[in-house]
C-alpha cells in the first residue's frame, strides 16, 4: 500500500506526462526544481536527452505540439520509495504519436529523484534509458 507521499509523487509524474503532451509550460515550471538535471541514453531528444536542465526541459516540453500531431504518454510498472524528504521513483514510459510520417512509439525506463520542500514535491533529477524506438 502506497503512502500519501508515494501517491503524490506518482500523481505528479503523470501530471508531467500530461503537461509535456500539451505543452503546458506553467505546470512544468511549477513541478520541476530550479536545480533539475536530466541524463539519458540515445540522441532522440538531442542534447537535452544526454544532459539537460530545467530550462532545456521546459523548452523541449513546454510548447504545444504542431497541428496534426497527436500523442499519448503512459506510465506503468511504477516503483516508489520515500525516505524523509527524498523520493525515488522508477517506471516504464511509453510515448506514442502520429504525424504525417505515420505512427511512432518509444519505450523507456525512467528513474526520477524528487525532493520535498515547504510541503511540496519537486522533480530534482531524471535518468531515462530508451530501449525501443519505432
Amino acid at each position: 500500500m502506497l503512502t500519501d507521499d508515494e501517491k503524490e509523487i506518482l500523481r505528479l509524474a503523470k501530471l508531467l506526462c500530461t503537461a509535456s503532451e500539451t505543452g503546458d509550460k506553467e505546470t512544468l515550471e511549477k513541478i520541476i526544481s530550479d536545480t533539475y538535471v536530466c541524463t539519458g541514453s540515445g540522441g532522440l531528444w538531442d542534447n537535452y536527452g544526454k544532459f539537460g536542465d530545467k530550462n532545456g526541459a521546459v523548452k523541449k516540453w513546454g510548447t504545444p505540439p504542431p497541428p496534426g500531431i497527436t500523442g499519448s504518454t503512459t506510465i506503468s510498472n511504477e516503483h516508489v520509495f520515500v525516505l524523509d524528504q527524498t523520493g525515488i521513483a522508477s517506471y516504464l514510459i511509453v510515448d506514442k504519436w502520429v504525424d504525417n510520417a505515420g505512427e511512432h512509439e518509444f519505450q523507456s525506463w525512467v528513474t526520477d529523484i524528487w525532493i520535498k520542500q515547504d510541503g511540496n514535491w519537486y522533480l530534482l533529477a531524471t535518468h531515462e534509458t530508451i530501449f525501443s524506438e519505432s
